[in-house]
């Protein structure tokens, strides 16, 4: 009896081993980022959310949600005279979609080159961005882990850029199909005219940037913008 007892735990705990194994250690088929070139769309995504922090709601429509709350907003935004909500949102929209140092990676081109084993547990690659009209943006390295290098929630961090990332946000683990990306570059320039070179302005570049109004003493009003991916393909 003891035997079929201990025989009977031992199957569970071996079947047990096996899911987190087939979970940890690679039973997730997972997808090979590198050796490609991702393209962004065009069109725009425009999103809001209302709340603080985590709590967060989506609104289907900002215009009546500030008209509602119009009298908060007034309170604690500087706006023009006789201003209309409307007015409000399609100026927030404006300065956020002209923003020069938070620029939207509408139509932009990723190219992620061959991964490059530095160590045991460090991959390294080139990452090149392009604008739209085909000017390069940036050019500089990026690193995985091994057990990110090649799944579904790959994560790869800037080795230049502190906050620079790339990574998948919609992945199709039976055909391998990349179907949407996250990218944030973020990296710092000299300021043109700078005598000590110590002064720097800061860039990124994300196919998701966004603003917030304040709404409330503690309430804040998320307006955000984005582009997804269109296609990608191999270098």
């Amino acid at each position: 009896m003891k035997k079929r007892i201990y025989s009977s735990v031992l199957a569970v705990a071996l079947i047990l081993i096996s899911v987190v194994c087939l979970t940890a250690c690679g039973g997730d088929q997972g997808v090979n980022l590198h050796g490609k070139v991702y393209t962004l769309g065009e069109e725009v995504t425009w999103s809001a959310y209302s709340g603080s922090g985590d709590d967060k709601q989506i609104i289907a429509d900002p215009v009546a949600y500030l008209t509602e709350h119009w009298e908060s907003v007034k309170q604690q935004e500087s706006l023009a005279e006789n201003m209309t909500p409307a007015q409000f949102y399609a100026q927030k929209q404006a300065a956020i979609l002209t923003d020069k140092n938070n620029i939207l990676l509408k139509g932009g081109v990723i190219k992620i080159g061959a991964p490059n084993k530095k160590s045991e547990s460090v991959w390294e690659s080139s990452l090149e961005l392009f604008a739209k009209n085909g000017t390069k943006i940036t050019e500089t390295t990026i690193q995985s882990d091994t057990f990110n290098k090649d799944r579904y929630r790959a994560s790869f961090i800037s080795a230049d850029y502190v906050g620079s990332e790339f990574k998948l946000v919609n992945y199709n683990s039976k055909d391998g199909s990349i179907n949407d990306i996250l990218v944030r570059i973020r990296f710092t320039k000299p300021v043109v005219g700078s005598e000590n070179g110590e002064e720097v302005e800061r860039y990124s570049y994300d196919n998701r940037v966004g603003g917030t109004i304040r709404v409330g003493e503690d309430m804040f009003f998320y307006i955000e913008v984005s582009v997804s991916l269109k296609t990608v393909g191999a270098i």
